[in-house]
């Protein structure tokens, strides 16, 4: 009967090393495989190229309006009527500035 469970406890003993041994190679693999695709989305990330950002990006345009008005005052009121339609004229393209922006570390392998 001693023997019965002695090898009783032995074989509990040897399962429960095996489920240790295996949580320890799940966990091993998730830690791999986490560092792979974190790998991989940084690849792809620096494949796309320069970001935009609008805190380091300008953009300048210019405008020309006129307009035809007639103002009169009467007790201190100012009355401004249109007399002709209003017009603006771009003067200038759309001038686009990007200044480098600093991203983070960047490590060479």
């Amino acid at each position: 009967m001693l023997k019965i469970k002695k090898k009783m406890a032995q074989s509990t003993l040897e399962y429960a090393i095996l489920i240790v041994v295996i949580a320890g190679a799940f966990l091993t693999t998730q830690m791999w495989l986490k560092h792979a695709v974190q790998g991989k989305i940084r690849s792809s990330a620096d494949d796309i190229g320069e970001q935009f950002s609008t805190a380091f990006s300008n953009a300048d345009l210019n405008f020309d309006s006129y307009s035809k008005t007639n103002e009169t005052v009467v007790s201190k009121i100012t009355k401004s009527t249109l007399l002709d339609d209003a017009t603006s004229n771009k003067i200038d393209s759309i001038n686009l500035s990007h200044n480098q922006e600093y991203w983070g570390p960047t490590s060479t392998p």
